[in-house]
């Protein structure tokens, strides 16, 4: 009798764990749900901000991706991010995650105005280089 009165008391323990996990989980969620609104609303709250910059790197990262093997995008569990590193004139570094596109129009080494608004990238500009051949260039 006292085994079955224990049995019965460890079931109706499972329900409570199960709960508490979604409870647990949703909470999660809400909290990372108003992290992000937070950093959206202050970064609208900013000014557009443009500084002298210079392209330090590009690179390519994956996350979620088990398989090194299988090209990640077919992997729909991997994301993708572009990200661009910049050196501004007072020294500071500043990463940013870009889109393909973006990623793909500047190269490393330009320099010209980055464009942020508080923690988003908003444009690039690099300098316009005119380079002359060099018999073009010796005949002025």
């Amino acid at each position: 009798m006292i085994y079955l009165l224990q049995a019965n008391h460890s079931m109706s323990l499972i329900p409570k764990v199960v709960t508490f996990f979604f409870i647990g989980i949703a909470i999660l969620g809400v909290i990372t749900y108003l992290r992000i609104n937070a950093e959206y609303r202050r970064n609208m709250k900013q000014p557009i901000v443009t500084n002298r910059a210079k392209l330090l790197a590009k690179r390519v990262e994956v996350k979620g991706h088990k398989n090194p093997d299988k090209d990640p995008k077919l992997n729909p569990t991997a994301s993708i991010y572009h990200v661009l590193r910049f050196r501004r004139q007072d020294g500071s570094l500043h990463e940013y995650d870009v889109q393909e596109e973006e990623y793909n129009r500047y190269h490393e080494g330009e320099v010209g105005e980055l464009s942020t608004q508080g923690t988003w990238f908003k444009d690039f500009k690099p300098d316009v280089v005119v380079s002359r051949g060099q018999e073009i260039a010796n005949n002025q």
